[in-house]
Formats: structure tokens, sequence, C-alpha cells
């Protein structure tokens, strides 16, 4: 049997309750939404610099969890996995840390198998993945290449479907 891992998001809720004898009014406690990475979401990728690409969006990325707190894409970047000969593993490997509540996206070579080192990306160290809501989150990441500097960096949004 399966284990799913269940990641939290805290969102907060103020609840006003308006009472016939003044009493002050009462605060909800923090309410914890479930986030679980795996599932199908529509993808919108941008590569910096702007390309003849311009934004790709994919609507049906398939994330799966491979470990604890491990998932792993469908898809890298721009890239068409039919565009990818050599390869016989697709998308990339990232990891959520529920104690710091990050995303990281360890070095990786592109596909498995290229020397194109896909690897998570931020100029001021902040996490390579952020949260927007219960249903949508980002990743930040680059492909290297050889006789490309600088590299280009891939921001790709996440909806769930």
């Amino acid at each position: 049997m399966k284990k799913q891992l269940l990641i939290l998001l805290s969102v907060f809720v103020l609840i006003t309750v308006s009472c016939s004898n003044n009493e002050e009014p009462v605060i909800a406690e923090v309410v914890d939404i479930p986030f679980d990475f795996s599932g199908s979401f529509t993808v919108t990728v941008i590569k910096t610099p702007p390309s003849a690409y311009g934004p790709l969006i994919r609507e049906n990325e398939i994330i799966t969890q491979i470990n604890d707190s491990v998932f792993k894409t469908s898809t890298t970047g721009i890239y068409q996995n039919s565009t990818l000969a050599a390869a016989t593993e697709f998308g990339f490997i990232f990891n959520y840390d529920n104690l710091t509540d990050q995303c990281t996206i360890p070095s990786q070579d592109l596909a498995g198998v290229y020397l194109n080192q896909v690897r998570g990306y931020s100029i001021t160290n902040e996490p390579h993945g952020i949260f927007i809501d219960e249903n949508t989150f980002k990743l930040t990441y680059e492909i290297t290449h050889t006789s490309q500097v600088p590299y280009y960096v891939y921001t790709a949004t996440y909806v769930r479907n």
C-alpha cells in the first residue's frame, strides 16, 4: 500500500462574532489546509532570457511522490519529452522540507542522461519553491549548458487541475 504525504500550509482565519453581552470578539485558531504535491497540474513555464518559445502551458503535468518529501515532475523546462531522444526518464526531482516549509531542487542530470544540470535557482538564497495558495505553487530552476552563460532560468507555476 502506498503512503501519501500531505503537506500542510497554514492559513489564518479571523472570525468575528457579535455577542449580546459585550464580550470580546472571538479569534479562530490557525486552520491548516493540506497541500499534496502529487497529482495533475496545469503548469505555465516562463524561460529567462525569453525566447521564441514564450510562456509554455502544459495542461496535464503529472507530479508523483517517489519518497517521503521527494517528488518528481513529468517534464522539464520547455523541453517536450519527445525531443529528449536519449532519455528514459523525464522531469526533475524536488524536495519539500516540512521543518523549513521550503522546496529545494537538487542538482541533477537533465532527463537522467544529459550533462546539462537541472538545479534550483535563487539570486538571494530564497527557497526554490514558494506556495501561492492551497492549489498553486511555483518552482524556479536553471538548466545549465556548456556553451551558454548565463544559464536559462525557468519559472514554473503549477495549478492543481
